[in-house]
């Protein structure tokens, strides 16, 4: 699997939304449970009401946690900077490139 599979189920504008969540559910290494994944995947839920279902939350969850475990952050924000799709706005695109320069 590469970051972009992943990327595309996270969603670009979902990871810099809550990068330093997906960030921070990383950091937690051996430390993470299942019930930190649930947690933030209903706040995420909570603030999206137009997703699908609680249980696509945690796909994105543990996609955005697995470009972190790959080391693959770096890569997903360029893409994120270059996108040229209409649904990633031009502020997130910005907060993509200031993570990005950090």
């Amino acid at each position: 699997m590469n970051y972009k599979r992943l990327l595309n189920s996270v969603g670009k504008t979902s990871f810099i939304e809550n990068y330093e969540g997906y960030k921070n559910l990383f950091l937690k290494g051996e430390t993470l449970t299942s019930e930190h994944k649930k947690i933030f995947a209903n706040e995420l839920y909570d603030k999206n009401r137009e997703s699908t279902s609680l249980q696509a939350q945690l796909t994105r969850v543990n996609c955005a946690i697995n470009i972190f475990k790959n080391g693959w952050e770096k890569e997903a924000l360029n893409d994120i900077v270059l996108s040229t799709s209409k649904s990633v706005s031009k502020e997130v695109i910005e907060k993509a490139n200031k993570l990005l320069n950090n």
